[in-house]
């Protein structure tokens, strides 16, 4: 079962490289001073499940961690699989974030595959894909845009994220 979890989200991290966000004190705003929306912080990963609703992802299985500043970007996830074996990817990126569009720039996306014990993935194409941002009820909602990248919702100091087969819950940490 860890070896699903494994290859469903390590496939999906690599493909959309997932964000990076900076630390900050106390409930997240909506919007910053200047009006905009703000996501800014660092979020944890907590839990996680597949749709089927038979797989709980646990800390144990996978563990990241995502910040945004406010121009930039970046992640790390750490997989361990049933046998053992560790797999991992980090992300470097800038972002913008308007009321209308979510915009991402990749600098640096590195992979390794501890399945197959190789690095499986290097990016660092300077990649750019814009997605729509619908901003409702507090909550500010859109699709990482490239590679056909999960929805993110960010509510107060929680994240979640949800791909074909799965969801991740994340939260800022103080």
């Amino acid at each position: 079962m860890k070896t699903k979890i494994f290859l469903v989200l390590m496939s999906t991290v690599l493909l959309t490289g997932i964000v990076n966000p900076a630390c900050t004190t106390g409930e997240q705003e909506e919007q910053s001073s200047e009006g905009l929306p703000n996501i800014e912080g660092t979020y944890k990963l907590v839990s996680g499940k597949f749709f089927d609703g038979t797989t709980s992802i646990s800390p144990q299985d996978l563990m990241g961690l995502m910040t945004f500043t406010k121009t930039h970007r970046s992640s790390n996830f750490m997989a361990i699989d049933d046998k053992g074996r560790v797999s991992s990817v980090s992300s470097i990126g800038t972002y913008k974030l308007t009321p209308t569009e979510y915009t991402e720039t990749c600098i640096s996306r590195v992979a390794h595959d501890g399945i197959r014990n190789q690095i499986t993935g290097y990016d660092f194409t300077h990649e750019t894909g814009t997605s729509p941002v619908k901003i409702e009820n507090g909550r500010i909602h859109f699709m990482f845009p490239l590679h056909d990248g999960p929805s993110a919702v960010f509510e107060g100091d929680k994240v979640t994220i949800e791909g074909p087969e799965y969801v991740m819950n994340w939260e800022r940490v103080p």
